[in-house]
């Protein structure tokens, strides 16, 4: 039921509500008989919520907090709860099928009360710092946006990637001992490189080893970079050859505006060339991180996860959830929610302790 309602997220519906009763028919064919009664004199926050937490005590999965993370625009729905009445590039749910950061320990929740529920939980560590600005989301490729949209864009997204290359280069050492911040801030950006739930998808070598020209192009313009005059070549010659597409004239200079404001763009000129150089591992950091935003731990660990992530959020992990989860106290002691993370170096257990059952507690979540 949860994996239906996931899918049901992206399609569109007049009422919000039709969202969740629009699957009533094939849901019941599915034999799922446990659904809340059709009431459209319910707000949409009480469908929502009641779907979602069906859903979650008939698979017996906590599942759908894979797709948390955006901003509710539906008012008054439980942290725990996503938003179905919305789809953004910010739903680009953290991957989670090949991670096991809690190990495989055993599922437990319950939920008490309507809006309560409760889970076993151990903090590993704090968000430290993060970025003032996080990644925007997804342009749609659509000819009625021009270079008016795509433009701004694209230089955000450059400066943005250029701050979190040095936010990672201040970093000390990176506490896992195997690799260097460099290495770890890539394997980030990536999420490891996996993309489905096989063993085999993940991110071949040829596509990983395209990184270091991504990173290089990305700071040609910088001032003493080494190989300047090298990079800054590749970067000219790839704007001629993107010169010569009449794909690029329509969308950037379009209705008799001035092409060289945008040709002698510093960002504009490096998106081309790493759409040259390095345009498979491009796309999928382009992908991965729309919308996002990185952030430093406590304990000197780089992370990625939705922009809601604030300085001070809590990071715990919980029995048969696979990855991260940064989550906020609230003034009563309880907490919400934030979002699922991606944080190099705990995704395979490593900070998941033996003896569980003698330092898990129970965290109430509204």
């Amino acid at each position: 039921m949860s994996k239906i309602l996931a899918l049901a997220r992206t399609m569109k519906s007049w009422d919000p509500r039709d969202k969740m009763y629009a699957l009533y028919g094939y849901l019941t064919v599915l034999g799922i008989t446990s659904l809340p009664p059709v009431d459209y004199n319910l707000p949409v926050a009480k469908v929502y919520l009641e779907f979602t937490k069906t859903a979650m005590l008939h698979d017996q999965s906590i599942d759908l907090l894979y797709r948390i993370g955006c901003k509710h625009v539906v008012q008054g729905l439980p942290s725990w709860c996503p938003d179905w009445s919305t789809y953004t590039a910010g739903d680009w749910p953290i991957l989670h099928e090949h991670s096991r950061a809690a190990k495989n320990s055993n599922l437990r929740f319950v939920f008490a009360e309507e809006r309560e529920l409760h889970l076993p939980a151990i903090v590993i560590d704090t968000v430290k710092k993060r970025p003032n600005s996080s990644m925007p989301p997804e342009v749609p490729i659509e000819a009625s946006l021009t270079r008016d949209v795509y433009l701004p864009n694209m230089i955000q997204r450059v400066q943005i990637w250029l701050d979190w290359i040095d936010l990672a280069s201040r970093l000390p050492a990176y506490p896992t001992g195997r690799e260097d911040c460099d290495e770890a801030l890539f394997k980030t950006l990536i999420q490891n490189g996996y993309f489905g739930s096989l063993p085999h998808h993940k991110l071949s070598d040829q596509v990983l080893e395209e990184y270091p020209i991504w990173g290089n192009l990305l700071q040609a313009y910088r001032p003493n970079r080494d190989h300047k005059e090298i990079l800054i070549g590749a970067i000219d010659h790839a704007v001629e050859m993107a010169l010569d597409s009449p794909e690029v004239w329509k969308m950037y200079f379009s209705d008799n505006q001035d092409p060289l404001p945008v040709i002698n763009t510093p960002e504009w000129r490096i998106m081309i060339a790493v759409n040259v150089g390095a345009q498979n591992i491009h796309q999928w950091i382009f992908r991965m991180t729309a919308a996002k935003t990185i952030f430093i731990t406590e304990k000197g660990y780089i992370g990625i996860g939705s922009d809601l992530i604030q300085e001070g959020d809590k990071v715990i992990l919980s029995p048969g959830f696979n990855v991260p989860m940064i989550v906020r106290e609230c003034e009563d002691g309880s907490h919400h929610f934030v979002a699922p993370a991606y944080i190099h170096g705990v995704m395979d257990g490593e900070k998941w302790p033996d003896n569980e059952a003698d330092v898990l507690t129970y965290f109430v979540f509204k």
